[in-house]
């Protein structure tokens, strides 16, 4: 029963303490219990939706009748494989408004008795019971176009065919989760059988152009449950029998889907985990220092108690029992809370995966996490309350204090100028121990807002080329309705035309199809000029013909490195290229190559470039730019503004960091105001009698604030300083950790002045300024305080 008393008498002393410990243990939990239930629910939706739908483990896109009916017959004779099913599928490019895509939507034909798609209600939060039948001039969408094209329902798109347009309304978006993703460029739209069996017939057999209507298939490849081929070697197998791959499209395995479905989400999770670890570890600091200063404060009393009986044990309990309890606190508040959290959490990532997951808390994993919280943290409180067993009851009468005290080589000096910065650097070197924690606290707040500010200023600075690898350009110029021979004189002229609008910075082609490398399928892309990448890691660009660059992703899959030579196939062409270097590509998860014009051409010699990109001075001038080609070029070329096109992997990438960049600015200025009230609060219960001793020798209280604020800007100058020597040596290895996931294997970080200066000042200015907030009550402490010493 004593221990009861105790612990309630402790938390009447020491309320602060107590509030402070709960209120950073709410955020920590409220975060965690949010992105740890978000993520675990939009991977189980995932495998059920699949499950759902059932269109196969891989499928194969391909144009027209591109793979015979004697390849997709070799396919189902294969021991691995159940069963091949045939889509057919109409695709093409859509408008929206003023919004041309620039991706293939893939539109089939809406059987709900074959594919059992959900179909969302008008809020996006909830699922159609019976979705309705689509009328002709109807079409379904996926969510993630809500988005992307800014339309909704009752909206009219456009599929576009030359000069034509086949208009179509809206009649509602759906669950796609093979697709349906925001970081999929690929789309599968739904159709009235009327409209598409009127226009499938009408359709090109094979894709002219992408402003061309065209016939296609969609090839559901389904595993057999006894095969034990991984995806990889599955395809590669399938490939080797029947050359569906080859002659495909893109090829693309449930598992792939999965990962694209979930890149954003995962990149999100594990930057925001990597921030909450730190401040898992900051709240570990505050309660250190809490509890030396509780201890040092409490001596006597801690003594006393001691003679009277009360076991060394007994105290360290109940050390443990009001931390742990705070923290329990925390926990449930921020768990109850994160429920809203997810809630409306889920309305942003719907679009981002395609996915509507259930809103629930993941209690699982939420309460493991919780009882490895309060295990390490109940661990840590034993460390530190080990002091409690050197208390002497004796000593504890003399008040704590040392038999023999001794000043420090270190304590600075005391004169006229510049008095309150001297004092209140002398109060640091004076009670060096008692800023260490501010110090290690604020090391590691700066240590992450350089990392994501570092990252936030390459995002608009356009140096993520260097970082995340891939070409960033802003305009882009298609010549597909351009008769062959005449592209490249027409190519010049563009370039020419908008050099007189805004200066163009850089100007080459480019083309990508999917190839196999090694009976594997990748992305390959092959530009005019080879130097427009950014990214090289190791090695050099390729020279010749024979040379191809793969990404470090590809070269850890394969076993490759440096001087091996590849087999690259494109249908039934094959030839052998050398690795001449590693670069850096998030293009297919990192899963790509790139190769010169002439390397292309050997195993596609009719291939000729139908697409310039731009790059400008002024990437403002891009809409202008933009403007002008579609007005003088409106019948020949189809120009794109990437500026101002929304619907991208790069342009995600971008908005979430932004979105991130924000958050945990906003969570560490608030950590920055709970930890100065905790420092702040037990300096000045300290300091007391030393400040009775300066008012009554003619400081004023404002002088005495200043002295407390400058006390703790130079704490956080002193932090700031080892944040950012901790950036330099850790941030790449912690990022390209993070972004993994994303293909960036070798990340780099790019510093700027910015990268530096905005977490430093943002984090001096709010201890400077709590802390002068915070130390207003020093105005209540008078002379008094000294006849009371």
């Amino acid at each position: 029963m004593y221990l009861y008393h105790l612990v309630r008498a402790s938390l009447r002393s020491k309320k602060g303490s107590f509030i402070s410990i709960i209120i950073l243990t709410f955020v920590i939990a409220l975060s965690f219990s949010t992105i740890i239930s978000l993520n675990n629910n939009i991977a189980r939706r995932s495998d059920e939706a699949m499950e759902q739908i059932q269109m196969g483990d891989l499928l194969v896109l391909t144009e027209g009748k591109a793979v015979s009916e004697e390849r997709i017959e070799k396919a189902r004779q294969m021991n691995e494989v159940t069963k091949v099913e045939e889509n057919k599928t109409i695709m093409a490019r859509i408008q929206a408004g003023d919004k041309v895509g620039g991706d293939t939507t893939c539109f089939t034909l809406y059987d709900p008795d074959r594919y059992n798609y959900n179909v969302y209600t008008d809020t996006l939060l909830s699922f159609e019971q019976k979705p309705s039948p689509l009328n002709k001039g109807e079409v379904y969408l996926p969510i993630a176009m809500f988005y992307s094209y800014s339309c909704d329902v009752g909206d009219t798109i456009a599929l576009l065919n030359g000069n034509e347009k086949e208009n179509f309304t809206i009649k509602g978006f759906f669950e796609e989760p093979y697709m349906g993703s925001q970081t999929i460029g690929l789309k599968l739209a739904l159709m009235n059988g009327e409209d598409f069996n009127r226009i499938y017939e009408k359709c090109n057999a094979s894709i002219k152009n992408s402003e061309t209507i065209s016939k296609g298939m969609i090839l559901g490849v389904y595993k057999s449950k006894d095969c034990t081929l991984s995806n990889s070697e599955f395809k590669k197998q399938l490939n080797s029998q029947t050359g569906l791959v080859d002659y495909g499209i893109i090829s693309i395995s449930k598992a792939q889907c999965q990962s694209f479905t979930l890149m954003f989400n995962n990149i999100l999770s594990g930057i925001m985990f990597a921030f909450l670890l730190l401040l898992s570890i900051v709240v570990l600091i505050v309660m250190g220092h809490s509890i030396t200063n509780s201890i040092d404060m409490e001596y006597t009393n801690l003594g006393v108690l001691k003679a009277l009986g009360v076991t060394k044990q007994s105290l360290r309990a109940v050390f443990i029992v009001e931390y742990l309890l705070a923290e329990v606190i925390g926990c449930i508040l921020g768990i109850a809370l994160s429920k809203i959290a997810i809630y409306y959490l889920n309305q942003i990532f719907v679009v981002a995966s395609g996915l509507l997951s259930k809103a629930v808390i993941d209690w699982g994993s939420i309460l493991l996490l919780v009882a490895i919280l309060l295990l390490l943290s109940a661990g840590f409180i034993f460390i530190k309350t080990r002091k409690i067993a050197k208390i002497s009851p004796m000593r504890a009468i003399q008040g704590g204090k040392e038999e023999i005290y001794f000043h420090s080589r270190l304590e600075a000096g005391v004169s006229g100028k510049l008095l309150n910065l001297r004092i209140a650097f002398r109060q640091i070197t004076s009670n060096k121990k008692q800023y260490i924690s501010g110090v290690l606290i604020i090391s590691l707040l700066v240590f992450f807002l350089v990392s994501i500010t570092a990252l936030n200023t390459s995002m608009d600075s356009g140096l993520i080329e260097r970082s995340f690898g891939g070409i960033f350009t802003d305009v882009n110029v298609s010549y597909e309705k351009v008769d062959k021979d005449k592209i490249e004189q027409m190519m010049k002229e563009v370039e020419a035309r908008v050099n007189q609008i805004a200066p163009v910075k850089q100007s080459f082609c480019s083309m990508s199809n999917y190839f196999t490398l090694n009976g594997e399928e990748y992305h390959g892309s092959c530009i005019s000029k080879m130097d427009a990448i950014k990214s090289l890691i190791k090695g050099r660009l390729p020279k010749y013909e024979n040379e191809v660059m793969i990404t470090q992703i590809v070269a850890d899959d394969m076993n490759l490195s440096i001087g091996d030579t590849v087999a690259i196939g494109y249908k039934e062409n094959v030839a052998d290229y050398i690795i001449s270097g590693f670069y850096q590509d998030t293009m297919d998860l990192g899963k790509c190559f790139v190769f010169s014009t002439e390397g292309r051409k050997r195993i596609d010699p009719t291939m000729v470039y139908d697409s310039q990109e731009i790059t400008l001075q002024d990437k403002t001038k891009s809409e202008e730019v933009t403007k002008v080609l579609q007005e003088e070029y409106k019948d020949v070329l189809t120009i794109r503004d990437y500026n101002a096109d929304n619907n991208n992997t790069g342009e995600t990438l971008i908005n979430t960091v932004h979105i991130l960049n924000n958050s945990i600015y906003v969570v560490a200025v608030f950590f920055a105001l709970v930890v100065v009230i905790l420092l702040c609060g037990k300096a000045f219960y300290r300091e007391q009698t030393d400040i009775g001793i300066y008012k009554a020798v003619g400081f004023t209280s404002r002088q005495l604030r200043l002295q407390f604020a400058f006390r703790f800007l130079f704490i956080a100058v002193i932090g700031s300083v080892v944040g950012i020597l901790l950036n330099l040596g850790l941030n790449n290895i912690l990022m390209g950790v993070l972004f993994k996931s994303l293909g960036v294997a070798n990340y780099e970080t790019v510093y700027t002045v910015a990268s530096f200066l905005l977490p430093t000042v943002t984090i001096c200015i709010c201890f400077f300024l709590f802390s002068y907030l915070v130390a207003g009550k020093i105005k209540r402490v008078d002379t008094k305080s000294l006849i009371t010493e």
